[in-house]
């Protein structure tokens, strides 16, 4: 069941990425496809993994919905959108995969659904965004605030590249529920708590139209964590990286 949960994770994760920027502009469509995924852990002891998953997604000019992701325009302009979002987060610990002995003794930390709303813009050196989201899962029970930067380099009308660069602010409710440590979760270990942390991230997209219904999509993303994550007991790295390779038929 818990190996269950992580692949649902992923498959989320790589979905709302699909469906909300590559068949966003059709008025109405569903496409399917496959993806490989490559996910780094952010704990000691826990293997990448690497997973082949079904990807579905729809999209009209207002929704786009995978599994459950979900982005609502609200209001949209040639300028600037508005847009409700429901999507998964970027932590998740099963403690009985880690090879670590201390940190299979923890208890788990379950996948946050975090909702709220995004603005973004549109410019002529790049699209902005900005999102406020809660934790509706009343996992971590926090709130995050993200800000993001991509630029699209049309190569030809079948390829084109988008980088992007990304900042997140990570309550203290947040940090704390996944990276920090209570009093006797671990034996011969000082609990250790978390306040607001802020992580960074770059990225890259390219996209690949072979014809007007077959995609290939690659994306690849680091993720650089706060030094309060980094000096926890339970983790032994300071970036994470995550992969994605995919391919998309639209209906």
């Amino acid at each position: 069941m818990k190996a269950f949960v992580l692949s649902i994770r992923v498959f989320l994760f790589s979905l709302i990425f699909n469906s909300s920027q590559i068949y966003a502009s059709n008025s109405s469509v569903w496409s399917g496809g496959l993806g490989v995924v490559r996910v780094d852990s952010n704990f000691k002891g826990v293997d990448n993994e690497l997973l082949a998953l079904p990807l579905i997604a729809y999209s009209n000019e207002r929704l786009s919905i995978a599994g459950f992701s979900l982005e609502y325009k609200l209001m949209q302009s040639s300028f600037i959108s508005t847009t409700l979002l429901l999507e998964p987060g970027d932590f998740y610990l099963d403690a009985s995969k880690s090879k670590d002995v201390s940190v299979s003794q923890l208890k788990d930390r379950n996948l946050s659904i975090y909702l709220g709303p995004q603005i973004s813009m549109n410019t002529w050196i790049g699209s902005f965004s900005a999102k406020l989201m809660q934790d509706v899962s009343l996992n971590s029970k926090g709130y995050k605030i993200s800000a993001n930067y991509n630029y699209s380099i049309e190569i030809n009308d079948k390829f084109s590249v988008v980088p992007e660069l990304g900042v997140t602010y990570n309550s203290d409710n947040i940090s704390d529920y996944y990276f920090g440590l209570n009093s006797g979760e671990i034996s011969g270990f000082n609990p250790y708590s978390l306040s607001e942390t802020i992580n960074t991230s770059v990225g890259v997209k390219a996209v690949y139209s072979l014809t007007e219904r077959i995609s290939f999509v690659a994306y690849a993303k680091k993720n650089f964590m706060d030094g309060k994550i980094e000096k926890s007991p339970i983790t032994d790295s300071d970036s994470t990286a995550f992969a994605m390779l995919s391919v998309f038929y639209r209906f």
